[in-house]
């Protein structure tokens, strides 16, 4: 088997946010206090999208690939909430930090 970072398209085709609800984890205030966000949390918690796929945006921002080019999609536990979506898109490449990571696809 052949496993690698997945292009920016097919990350944008897994992160289809079909489950209904938002349960990103960004940055997120209410009362004036920070309630969701700022560090990790598990890769199995949080609701699915139809893939079966948990938290594509918020947590750590993924790397992709577009062409030569490495980018970091779908915002990570520091972003603020509106910023948490498929089209968060950081130009450059990941800095490898604490709220960055990937998943990889395999060629069948």
């Amino acid at each position: 088997f052949q496993y690698r970072i997945p292009t920016l398209q097919q990350w944008k085709l897994m992160a289809k946010d079909d489950s209904g609800i938002r349960d990103h984890n960004c940055k997120v205030y209410a009362g004036g206090r920070w309630v969701r966000g700022g560090s990790l949390r598990s890769a199995v918690e949080g609701y699915q999208n139809s893939l079966g796929l948990q938290n594509l945006f918020g947590n750590a921002g993924e790397w992709v690939r577009d062409g030569s080019n490495l980018l970091t999609v779908g915002g990570d536990a520091s972003t603020e909430l509106d910023g948490c979506s498929a089209a968060a898109i950081t130009q450059g490449a990941p800095d490898g930090g604490p709220l960055h990571g990937f998943r990889v696809v395999r060629t069948l």
